[in-house]
């Protein structure tokens, strides 16, 4: 089991101790993992310009592609991924938000189906609900099947209970890998991941978008074909498909 860990922190604090107690615990549940650690202060990524040739042009064109590819292709490849940040200024720091921005194609061509996350944030304050939830989305709209979350107050945290949430989470995010586990979308997965799948096929969509959906068959089926939907999912989906590109269109 290959796990992907990325800091956003510059230094090594409390998201940092928080992250080497799950690695504890996953070691306790198997001893046949790989960590690979990303510490993004280390990497110098110049910021994204907001140029959108990511979108037009593809993300091979990104003028910080050579940057920004080597950490893409290690998420492509794990089997699971660990990502951090400490609130700064309600958000998360500018660094992991770079690399969400680099990434952002990743919305009109999400890719991570079958991929679970943790997601990790701490505060001596506040913020780190919304930092939390962002952290959350992004990754859910690139596509992860199932994002864990461990927001943590400092201050006020109870050290018996985060230890807890962090076993239970640990355990349920290796049982999710080790059994290839795939949770059902929730109903806001469905319609950003519907609204995209119903713009491609605009006439004046994007071509890269269109050509993504097509060419991986995204675009025929209610869902990424590994994630089973249940009946009223599937209903769902297809009315909301079925107005969504009468609106497009």
């Amino acid at each position: 089991m290959k796990l992907l860990i990325i800091y956003g922190s510059p230094r090594k604090g409390n998201s940092w101790e928080i992250v080497s107690k799950i690695k504890s615990k996953l070691l306790e549940l198997s001893e046949e993992i790989e960590f690979d650690e990303i510490y993004l202060k280390d990497y110098q990524i110049d910021f994204c310009k907001g140029c959108y040739i990511c979108f037009e042009h593809g993300e091979d064109k990104c003028p910080h592609f050579n940057q920004i590819n080597p950490i893409v292709s290690k998420i492509k490849s794990c089997d699971g991924l660990i990502i951090t940040s400490p609130v700064y200024v309600m958000q998360v720091t500018a660094m992991l938000k770079n690399l969400f921005d680099h990434m952002a194609y990743f919305y009109h061509r999400p890719y991570f189906f079958t991929k679970k996350a943790i997601a990790i944030s701490t505060t001596g304050g506040a913020g780190v609900k919304d930092t939390i939830n962002y952290m959350e989305d992004n990754l859910h709209f690139m596509g992860f099947n199932k994002v864990y979350k461990i927001p943590v107050v400092i201050s006020r945290s109870n050290e018996e209970k985060l230890n807890k949430k962090i076993d239970s989470i640990s355990n349920s995010f290796y049982n999710d890998i080790k059994n290839n586990k795939i949770h059902s979308p929730t109903f806001k997965d469905i319609f950003y991941h519907t609204m995209w799948r119903a713009m491609s096929g605009r006439t004046n969509a994007l071509k890269k978008d269109k050509e993504y959906w097509q060419s991986t068959g995204l675009k025929y089926h209610d869902f990424a074909p590994e994630v089973k939907l249940p009946l009223f999912k599937r209903i769902f989906t297809k009315c909301l498909y079925s107005i969504l590109s009468h609106v497009f269109k």
